[in-house]
């Protein structure tokens, strides 16, 4: 996982999932949460997460 910097500057390589994590545990947020607020289902959000899911931004 590269570094990323939360001020919006990529300090090296990173994975958009890797982003929805840090920003939901910086935020305090679970994953249902965050789910109900992008309006997408749990098991999606998930696979978001892991990376099995294919992220479209118009979603977030």
């Amino acid at each position: 996982m590269g570094k990323f910097s939360f001020d919006g500057y990529c300090l090296g390589q990173f994975k958009p999932n890797s982003i929805l994590r840090e920003k939901r545990l910086v935020l305090v947020l679970n994953q249902q949460q965050v789910a109900d607020l992008a309006k997408v289902n749990y098991r999606q959000y998930q696979k978001f997460e892991r990376g099995e899911g294919k992220i479209i931004t118009a979603s977030f």
